[in-house]
């Protein structure tokens, strides 16, 4: 049990590392610094150690982390200040040699090797295949746009059960619109009401089960349902709970529950 927990957080691990460039890179500056200051050196690998003992913990991961999205947990490595703090070791440790314009050149020279290397350890967010032309002033995708745009126009206040493909969305659009559950639904947190999940799991289904759907959007107060078209309900059966087929947008059914 104990080395499929270790397998299963060193693969996650791998996928956080990447290439490792960065990983080795922070290593690399984290036995300069204990090398070259050793006060400095104390004060941080300490916490490191700490910090990787509780996130590889394999029992903390099979009782709480394997519960909830674990590989945020990498995000606490601090990768990015150990190499910070290893630059600023070495080019403190320039400002002692030559003197003059000698000193400012080896300090401006290093700095710019530094981020050289650096850069090309990592990869360029800014390319022009991690953007894309905005469509609309909510820098949304378009069809959930036009999709609230149905939902506020036809009332005040929406309260809204919706497909994965469109809750991660709709808050983003307006603060007015209530949705049962977000991204809690599909464990990015600890814990959800166990109603929620069961609701994200039938609307996500290819063959909802509209009778509970539709019975529970009613007890509970919601007046928008929001689902794939190739989805729909049966119109007797949205019919008896109080709902309509208000709109087909996108390619995604929109019901609603007039009060």
């Amino acid at each position: 049990m104990f080395s499929s927990l270790m397998s299963g957080i060193i693969g996650l691990l791998k996928l956080y590392a990447g290439d490792w460039h960065i990983i080795v890179l922070a290593l690399c500056s984290c036995l300069y610094l204990i090398v070259r200051n050793r006060r400095v050196g104390g004060s941080v690998v300490l916490p490191i150690i700490l910090v990787i003992l509780v996130i590889m913990n394999p029992i903390l991961y099979k009782y709480i982390f394997s519960k909830t999205v674990y590989w945020r947990l990498f995000w606490m490595l601090p990768d990015a200040i150990l190499i910070g703090l290893g630059v600023a070791e070495l080019t403190k440790q320039l400002r002692n040699r030559g003197e003059g314009y000698t000193r400012e050149l080896l300090l401006v020279g290093t700095s710019l090797v530094c981020t050289l290397v650096i850069g090309m350890c990592g990869h360029n967010v800014f390319k022009v295949r991690n953007f894309r032309e905005a469509t609309n002033i909510y820098k949304l995708p378009q069809y959930i746009v036009d999709i609230c745009d149905v939902i506020v126009e036809t009332d005040e206040h929406p309260r809204c059960i919706c497909c994965y493909n469109v809750m991660e969305y709709v808050r983003l659009y307006s603060g007015d619109i209530e949705t049962m559950y977000g991204r809690d639904a599909v464990g990015y947190i600890l814990y959800t009401i166990e109603e929620r999940k069961e609701m994200y799991l039938n609307v996500e289904n290819e063959r909802p089960d509209y009778e509970y759907v539709f019975s529970n959007a009613v007890e509970l107060d919601y007046n928008f349902i929001v689902n794939r078209a190739d989805r729909l309900a049966d119109d007797e059966v949205a019919e008896r709970y109080g709902f309509e087929l208000l709109d087909i947008v996108d390619g995604y059914a929109i019901y609603y529950h007039a009060d």
